[in-house]
C-alpha cells in the first residue's frame, strides 16, 4: 500500500491542505513547529482513528471541520479513507476505481493491516527520534532479551520470555510506601489537567464559533465595502461624463454641420497666396504714398518758416545774450557755494551769524549778576541770623532772588551762543568773527544771484518757445534754480540750429524734388498692382480679396472640422464615447447619478447593521474564555504531558518493546526468525560499513560478529552501534514480515542523533527498502538525500 494524496480539512495546524503525487521514497523538510509530527499523527489517526484524549492538542484553532482523508494505491485498487470528526469520527472508504463506497470501513482497514493492530504497526512502522533514543537506557542484559526475543528460532520460547519481560515491566512501577503508583499518580494529574482543559474547551468552541462568525461577518463588510466603493466609482465616473458632455455636444453638432457643408469651388491654395501677396503689396504702396504726402506737407510748413528769419534772428540775439550771463551767474554761484561748504565743515550745525557787540561782551566778560545775587544771599543769611526782621528779611530775599533770575538769563544768552558755535572754544568764536563775517556776505550775494538766475530762466524759456513752440514745449515747467543746466543745454541747441539754417534750406530742396520723384514711383506700381488684382478676381469669377479668402476658408472648414472630430475623439477616447453614447442628454447622466448616490447610502446603511452584529459579536467574545487562559492551560497540560512521557517512557523500555515483538512472532515458525536474523546481520553490515556483519544465537544469548569474526554481546557495544543493532532488526521486521500489504513506513526524525557518515548509510538503505516499499520521512535538515522526492513544509504552511 502506497500513500499517494493528503487532504486535511482541519488537524493542528493545517487547515484546508491539499498534498498530492506523493513518491515511494518521500522526504518532508520543516523547521520545529512545521508540523511534521502533526502529518504523521494525521495518518495514523485516519487509519487507526483519532484519539479521544490524546488528539486534543490537533482541534484545528481555526474553527475548521476536524479530519481529512488519504488517497491510498493498494493491489485491489486506490481507494480514498475519510475520517471526520473526532469525538464521533465518520469513516467512509471509496473505491476510486469504480465509485463504490465500500460497506464495511472499519472492517475495510481492518483486512487491510491483518494481522497488526496500531500499536503493531507503530512498533514496527513508524517510529522517531525518542523510540530509538530508548533502546540507550536499556542495561546491556535487557538490550539482549530484547534482541533475543527478534531472533529466537524458538517461538514459544521467546513467547515464554516476553511475558517474563512484560511482567517486569509492570513491577517497575509498584506500588509505594504512599500506597500508590507513581506512573498512576502522573497519570491522574494528567487526566485531570485534560479534563479541566475540556471544560474550557467547551468554552473555546463558543469562542471558536463566535471568531468563525465574525470571520464571516469580516468577509460580508469586506464585500460590502468592495460593493461601496465600485458605487463611488461608478459615480466619479458620472461626474466625469458630465464634465466632458459639453465637449461631446460639440463634437455631435460638429458631425451635423460635417454632413450639410457644400465644398467651396473655383479657387486653389496658389490662387489664395498669390491675392495675399497682391493685397499686401496694395498696402504697402498705399503707406509709402501717405508717408510721403506727410512729409511733403511738412516740407511745405518749414517753407513757410523761413520767412520769419528777421524775427528769429531777434530772438535768438536775446537767448544768446541771457544764457551767457546765466552761464557766468551759475559759475559765481557755485564758487561761492563751495567756499560756503568748505567753512562749514568747522561747526557741527549750520553756519551761525556774526556776533552783535553785545553777544560778544557776553562771551568776554565775566557775568556780574551771579557776583551779586551771592552778595546778596550772604546779606540775606546774615540778617537772619543777627537782626530777625522780616521787613529787612524781605527785601533781601526778593533781590537776592532777581539776582539770580538776571544771572541765568545771561548765562543762557551765552550758553546758546557757544551751542551755534559748537564745537569752537570761546576764545576761537570771538577770534572767526571775521571769516564768520565773510561766511554772511558770500550768503547774501548768493542769495541775490539766485534772484537773478530765476529772471534769467523765465525770459530764456520764454525766448526758446517763441524761438520753436514744438520743439521746445516741454521748457513749460521749468522755471526754478534747478533747471538751470538743462535751459543753458536747450538754448544752446537752438543757436545751433540757426547756424545750420542755410545748409537746412540747400538740403531741404533735395528732398522735396527726391520725394516727388519716389511718388511717381510709387503711383506707377500701385496701378500695376490693381491691375493684376482685377485680373486674379476676372480669373476666380469674384469682386474682391476678401471674397477670395472666404472662398477657400469654406473649402478648408470641411477639413477643419474633420479635424476637429478627430481632435475631440482622441480626447475623449473610445470608451468615455461609448458611455456618454448610452445617454440622450445631460439629466440622463446626472438621473443615474443620483440613483447611484441612493444605492450607496443603501450600502452604507448595510455596512452600519454588519459592522453592529460585529460589536456584538466582539462583546460576547470578550465574556467567554480567554486566549491567554485557553493558552496557559495548554502549557500547563504540555509540562505534564512530558513528564508522563518521560516516566512512560521509562515503562515502554521494559514492557512494551517485548509485546511488539510477541506480536510479530506469534504463531510463527522458526523459518521467520532466521530471517529476520540473516536480514538484520546484512543490514547491521550496511550502516556499520562493514565492521559488524551477522548476529548469532547462543543459548539465550545475542552475540554481534565483528568482521575479524571476534564476538561482542551487546552490553559490550557501544551506545551508536547498539542504535543500529536495534534499527537493523526494526528493518529486517518490516522486510520478513509476511503482510498481505507492503505497509508504508513512517520515520519521523529518526536519525538526528546520527553522525554524518551514519546517516548516509541509513538513508541509503531506506532508499533501497523503498523500491518495494513507501517511506515517508520527516527531518529538519533541508539535504535532499538521494533518489528522493522533497516537500517543504514552511512553502505550504507558511
Amino acid at each position: 500500500m502506497k500513500i499517494r494524496t493528503i487532504e486535511i480539512t482541519g488537524f493542528g495546524r493545517w487547515t484546508n491542505t491539499t498534498i498530492d503525487s506523493l513518491a515511494d521514497w518521500q522526504v518532508f523538510t520543516g523547521a520545529n513547529e512545521a508540523g511534521k509530527s502533526t502529518l504523521k499523527a494525521f495518518i495514523l489517526g485516519i487509519f487507526f482513528g483519532f484519539s479521544l484524549r490524546g488528539d486534543q492538542k490537533y482541534i484545528p484553532r481555526s474553527g475548521a471541520q476536524y479530519g481529512g482523508a488519504l488517497v491510498v494505491e493498494t493491489k485491489t485498487g486506490r481507494y480514498r479513507i475519510s475520517r471526520i470528526n473526532r469525538t464521533k469520527s465518520t469513516l467512509t472508504v471509496t473505491n476510486l476505481d469504480t465509485g463504490q463506497v465500500e460497506a464495511d470501513a472499519e472492517g475495510f482497514l481492518t483486512e487491510l493491516f491483518n494481522p497488526l493492530t496500531q500499536a503493531d504497526y507503530e512498533q514496527i512502522f513508524a517510529f522517531n527520534e525518542q523510540d530509538l533514543s530508548q533502546v540507550s537506557q536499556l542495561t546491556g542484559p535487557d538490550l539482549e532479551k530484547r534482541l533475543l526475543t527478534y531472533t529466537e528460532p524458538q517461538a514459544q520460547n521467546w513467547l515464554n520470555w516476553a511475558d517474563q519481560e512484560a511482567s517486569q515491566g509492570q513491577q517497575l512501577f509498584s506500588r509505594q510506601k504512599t500506597g500508590k503508583r507513581p506512573l498512576n499518580v502522573a497519570n491522574q494529574e494528567y487526566q485531570d489537567l485534560l479534563d479541566q482543559r475540556q471544560s474550557q474547551a467547551d468554552s473555546l468552541a463558543e469562542y471558536l464559533e463566535n471568531d468563525r462568525q465574525l470571520s464571516q461577518i469580516q468577509g460580508k463588510l469586506t464585500e460590502k465595502r468592495r460593493e461601496v466603493e465600485k458605487i463611488n466609482q461608478e459615480i466619479q465616473e458620472k461626474k466625469a461624463l458630465q464634465a466632458t458632455w459639453p465637449l461631446f455636444e460639440e463634437l455631435q453638432a460638429t458631425r451635423h454641420g460635417v454632413g450639410q457643408q457644400r465644398p467651396a469651388a473655383n479657387v486653389n491654395e496658389a490662387d489664395y497666396q498669390r491675392g495675399q501677396k497682391l493685397g499686401l503689396d496694395l498696402n504697402w504702396v498705399n503707406q509709402q504714398l501717405e508717408q510721403i504726402q506727410q512729409q511733403l506737407q511738412a516740407q511745405q510748413k518749414r517753407r513757410e518758416t523761413v520767412q520769419q528769419d528777421d524775427e528769429i534772428a531777434g530772438i535768438l540775439q536775446a537767448i544768446r545774450a541771457n544764457s551767457a550771463i546765466l552761464a557766468a551767474n551759475q559759475e559765481k554761484a557755485n564758487k561761492l557755494t563751495g567756499q560756503l561748504t568748505r567753512f562749514q565743515q568747522y561747526f557741527t550745525g549750520p553756519i551761525p551769524k556774526p556776533l552783535t557787540r553785545r553777544q560778544s561782551a557776553l562771551l568776554e566778560r565775566t557775568n556780574p549778576w551771579v557776583a551779586t545775587a551771592i552778595v546778596s544771599f550772604v546779606a540775606l543769611l546774615g540778617s537772619a541770623a543777627i537782626i530777625q526782621s522780616v521787613l529787612i528779611q524781605s527785601p533781601l530775599a526778593l533781590a537776592t532772588i532777581g539776582f539770580a533770575f538776571m544771572a541765568s538769563v545771561r548765562g543762557q544768552k551765552a550758553h546758546k551762543i557757544r551751542a551755534d558755535y559748537a564745537p569752537l572754544s570761546v576764545a576761537t568764536i570771538l577770534s572767526s568773527q571775521d571769516q564768520v563775517q565773510k561766511a554772511a556776505n558770500a550768503q547774501n550775494e548768493l542769495n541775490e544771484g539766485v534772484k537773478q538766475q530765476q529772471l534769467l530762466i523765465k525770459e530764456l524759456v520764454h525766448d526758446l518757445q517763441d524761438f520753436d513752440a514744438k520743439k521746445f514745449a516741454y521748457l513749460q515747467t521749468y522755471s526754478g534754480i534747478e533747471d538751470i543746466d538743462r535751459v543753458l543745454v536747450a538754448a544752446k541747441d537752438a543757436m545751433a540750429s540757426e547756424e545750420r539754417r542755410p545748409e537746412q534750406a540747400v538740403s531741404d530742396r533735395v528732398r522735396l524734388d527726391d520725394m516727388l520723384h519716389q511718388q511717381q514711383t510709387l503711383i506707377k506700381q500701385k496701378d500695376q498692382v490693381q491691375a493684376d488684382i482685377q485680373e486674379l478676381l476676372h480669373q476666380t469669377g469674384l469682386t474682391d480679396l476678401k471674397q477670395l479668402a472666404e472662398t477657400l476658408q469654406e473649402q478648408g472648414g470641411q477639413a477643419a472640422k474633420q479635424q476637429r472630430i478627430a481632435d475631440i475623439e482622441g480626447q475623449l477616447g473610445k470608451a468615455t464615447l461609448a458611455k456618454l453614447g448610452q445617454y440622450q442628454s445631460l439629466a440622463a447622466i446626472e438621473t443615474a447619478q443620483s440613483q447611484l448616490a441612493q444605492s450607496r447610502q443603501q450600502g452604507q446603511d448595510e455596512l452600519s447593521n454588519l459592522q453592529k452584529q460585529q460589536q456584538d459579536l466582539q462583546v460576547r467574545q470578550a465574556s467567554l474564555v480567554s486566549a491567554e487562559e485557553y493558552q496557559a492551560l495548554t502549557q500547563k497540560l504540555a509540562n505534564a504531558e512530558s513528564d508522563l512521557q518521560e516516566q512512560f517512557a521509562q515503562y515502554l523500555t521494559a514492557s512494551l518493546l517485548p509485546q511488539t515483538l510477541k506480536t510479530a512472532f506469534s504463531g510463527q515458525d522458526v523459518e521467520l526468525s532466521t530471517n529476520v536474523t540473516e536480514q538484520a546481520g546484512d543490514y547491521l553490515a550496511r550502516l556499520t560499513q562493514g565492521k559488524y556483519n551477522r548476529l548469532i544465537l547462543t543459548d539465550k544469548k545475542v552475540r554481534v560478529i565483528q568482521s575479524n569474526g571476534e564476538e561482542f554481546a551487546i552490553g559490550e557495544l557501544s551506545t551508536g552501534a547498539i542504535d543500529q543493532v536495534y534499527l537493523a532488526v526494526r528493518f529486517a521486521l518490516v522486510k520478513s514480515l509476511p503482510l498481505k500489504e507492503k505497509l508504508p513506513i513512517l520515520i519521523d526524525d529518526g536519525f538526528v542523533n546520527f553522525d554524518a557518515s551514519r546517516r548516509e548509510e541509513v538513508l541509503a538503505l531506506i532508499q533501497e527498502l523503498a523500491v518495494d516499499q513507501q517511506v515517508l520521512f520527516w527531518t529538519f535538515d533541508e539535504a535532499n538525500p538521494t533518489g528522493s522526492q522533497q516537500i517543504k513544509l514552511g512553502e505550504i504552511n507558511g
